[in-house]
């Protein structure tokens, strides 16, 4: 398993033999690979598991688990993968500095307008940018940082810009976590109403320690303890989700589901690779 690319020697008509890259496989045996893009060098890859193939519980048989990887032909390395679990198109900017993830319906027959943009070499989240639905991405050679939305139709077209080099503070990036678990919890995708105003008191406490002021690299340390007790709650209490649905239990009060786990452990996620990393030894302090 892996990334395999073959040079095309074009003065001999002949391809080379395969090369591997890094020790990125699939998440699955039964994973689909696909080549996004690809610029000067550079192949933008990804790997997408479908939930009822890993026998997952899902309310869609669409659910997506995947991660796109980009990878350095000419440097013969592959960088940091991007946990992306929606169903999505990918792109890279005309440098491969920033990967663009476009997210469309679980089914893939519409775009949700919902792009995020990733630093290409690290794998941290940069922006989450709203556009309007069904619009089409455009990244030109001459505007390195920047993308071009495409809207309308019938001749009335409209062209959004973006900025690919913005970088939204992670404290803006606790309060979209907060919004989404208090939008996860009123569209039933977790219950009950303690459970998920407990998940947004720990939300709370990671922005204080963050915003505080004269803040340091303790305090971001801090706030990544809590955001990552945020995710270690999601994901348990998800598990014992799970674990009741395939005994056919009923939800008598909290609950995480599917949609609602990815929607709120990716995006923990996305904010711990902004913070400092948590050593072990205080992983476990935590949980005495």
């Amino acid at each position: 398993t892996g990334i395999y690319f073959s040079e095309y020697l074009v003065d001999q008509k002949q391809q080379g033999n395969p090369q591997r890259f890094g020790n990125v496989g699939p998440i699955h045996p039964n994973s689909l690979i696909y080549q996004h893009d690809t610029k000067i060098g550079y192949a933008l890859i990804s790997y997408v598991t479908v939930a009822n193939t890993l026998g997952i519980p899902s309310t869609t048989p669409f659910t997506i688990f995947g991660e796109y990887v980009v990878c350095n032909v000419n440097e013969n390395e592959i960088y940091i993968p991007i946990k992306d679990p929606w169903n999505s198109d990918g792109y890279l900017s005309s440098t491969a500095n920033y990967v663009v993830i476009e997210q469309k319906t679980d089914e893939g027959e519409h775009k949700t307008g919902k792009v995020t943009v990733f630093n290409a070499k690290t794998g941290q989240l940069m922006q989450h940018v709203q556009l309007p639905p069904e619009g089409k991405i455009l990244l030109f050679d001459n505007y390195p940082d920047k993308l071009f939305y495409l809207t309308g139709t019938d001749g009335n077209f409209q062209s959004i810009q973006v900025s690919l080099n913005v970088v939204t503070p992670v404290a803006t990036l606790i309060d979209t976590l907060i919004a989404l678990t208090n939008q996860s919890y009123q569209q039933n995708l977790i219950g009950d109403k303690n459970f998920a105003r407990d998940l947004t008191k720990k939300l709370d406490e990671a922005k204080k320690h963050l915003t505080k002021k004269h803040a340091s690299t303790k305090d971001s340390v801090k706030c990544a303890k809590e955001v990552r007790k945020f995710q270690k709650k999601v994901n348990e209490v998800y598990e014992e989700t799970i674990e009741k649905e395939k005994k056919h239990e009923h939800h008598k009060e909290k609950f995480v589901t599917i949609e609602g786990w990815k929607f709120l452990y990716y995006n923990a996620q996305y904010i711990l690779d902004r913070l400092p990393a948590i050593k072990k030894e205080d992983e476990v302090e935590e949980e005495q």
